[in-house]
């Protein structure tokens, strides 16, 4: 038998964007500080054409909402499989879910902790 033990409240998936832009924008409403160390971070590197800017953002956004995430006391699992990246983000008694691209489900599990659960630290 395999059975994993939880003590787990809620499991809540999160809700999908549409798109990265789509998801700064919501964090810009909802975190306008972490919105402008992303931005910041992202603006030093416009001027450098020798990156791959592609891959630099996606590293800069997981590793800043990683960040944020651990600031929060939350905890954050990630696995790949399969091409995919699943992410469970534990807030409280709380588990958030988000699977697909990297910079989704990290954007995704990082939006819907701070809708849900603005004032929780870990």
């Amino acid at each position: 038998m395999n059975e994993k033990s939880t003590s787990y409240e809620t499991a809540i998936q999160a809700t999908k964007i549409p798109s990265i832009e789509v998801g700064l924008q919501e964090l810009k409403s909802l975190n306008p500080m972490l919105y402008g160390a992303i931005e910041k971070q992202l603006g030093l590197i416009r001027d450098d054409v020798d990156i791959c800017d592609g891959l630099v953002k996606a590293a800069i956004l997981v590793d800043i909402l990683r960040g944020a995430t651990q600031f929060c006391g939350w905890s954050i699992h990630m696995s790949l499989r399969k091409n995919k990246c699943a992410i469970s983000l534990i807030v409280g008694k709380h588990c958030i879910s988000s699977e697909g691209n990297m910079v989704y489900a990290h954007l995704e599990a990082y939006l819907e902790a701070i809708r849900r659960f603005p004032n929780v630290r870990g």
